[in-house]
């Protein structure tokens, strides 16, 4: 009888000119066999480089468990597929996601357990995990962010709606196939970032959500054209320099 590997675990994160917030984000993810460290800016963010500038970099390969990925000028979704692929191509069964200015607080070790033990007995893909502002302890929401065997998933349009690769519908957000996770909470606050980061940022953001919402509109009748349609619309003229 061929003897059973031990489950290999992911962490993946987007980010851009996060030094700062790196600093405190990856230390709390030294649980973690390999965290996937996507540099880039998206593609309708207004910035003079297309690549961290900050001392990120740095950061990240500081780090024994990072793996440092280029993708600049593209959409969250497509940076998010990146972890996806990334998952298949070295065999990680399970994957959490992580935003740049949050950090991992609880028991991790629970949280693993829990996580395989849950993910292997009800075979679900997606689980919700809370997430907690640390301006505002009362408030938080359970977010699907992590993921079983991910390596066979992937975003579609927007960055909520996700499907089993290669399938022609699935947005599991909403279905039976959504679990919950215990013993760790994801944490957030944005206090390490600058003023002229922030503004640009929210300026992002703006122009993300019309993307994703006449995505959503249009991909109900014709949903093969909308991404390209929708992309050629918002997408502004690339910015030179780096």
């Amino acid at each position: 009888m061929a003897e059973q590997r031990e489950p290999e675990i992911a962490a993946g994160i987007i980010f851009f000119n996060d030094a700062a917030s790196l600093k405190r984000c990856l230390p709390t993810l030294s649980g973690f066999d390999t965290v996937f460290c996507i540099d880039g800016k998206f593609d309708t963010f207004d910035y003079p480089s297309i690549l961290s500038n900050d001392g990120s970099r740095e950061v990240v390969k500081s780090f024994n468990n990072t793996i440092l990925i280029d993708a600049p000028n593209l959409k969250e979704f497509q940076k998010r597929n990146r972890y996806f692929e990334l998952c298949a191509e070295h065999h990680f069964d399970y994957l959490l996601l992580v935003d740049a200015d949050e950090w991992i607080e609880g028991d991790f070790d629970l949280f693993k357990k829990t996580w395989i033990e849950r993910s292997l007995k009800d075979g679900k893909h997606l689980r919700r995990l809370p997430v907690q502002d640390a301006d505002k302890p009362s408030w938080f929401q359970y977010m699907p962010i992590v993921f079983y065997r991910p390596g066979e998933l992937e975003y579609r349009g927007t960055h909520w709606t996700i499907a089993r690769r290669g399938a022609k519908t699935g947005d599991w957000e909403a279905g039976t196939r959504i679990g919950f996770c215990d013993g760790i909470r994801k944490m957030h606050e944005h206090q390490l970032r600058n003023q002229d980061y922030m503004r640009r940022r929210d300026e992002f953001q703006q122009r993300q959500k019309t993307y994703e919402m006449r995505y959503n509109i249009l991909s109900e009748e014709h949903e093969d054209d909308a991404r390209k349609r929708i992309m050629a619309e918002l997408t502004p003229t690339r910015l030179s320099g780096g």
